[in-house]
């Protein structure tokens, strides 16, 4: 697909109390050459699940990397999702 570089992030307990706008800060303190961060339609992140792409593209006008937000799969009419994947 062109990428050369992919990050992958465990979530854990840490990652799950970190506010949105700090997980962002971070990220690209420890990864300067960020050039976007890819993730789901209508996916949210950071405590209290206050992050969503819009901050995402915000943030990332600041500090220079790109946001991208994939279109959900369907499947029988439905959207694929890691809920529907568990039942």
């Amino acid at each position: 697909l062109g990428y050369q570089n992919a990050l992958v992030i465990p979530f854990d307990e840490v990652t799950a109390s970190t506010p949105a706008e700090d997980f962002l800060r971070s990220l690209h303190a420890s990864c300067p050459a960020l050039g976007g961060i890819v993730v789901g339609c209508g996916w949210m992140f950071g405590k209290g699940r206050e992050g969503t792409v819009k901050l995402i593209r915000e943030t990332g006008l600041r500090l220079h990397f790109d946001a991208v937000e994939i279109p959900s799969v369907l499947l029988d009419g439905e959207p694929v999702s890691s809920t529907r994947i568990r039942k």
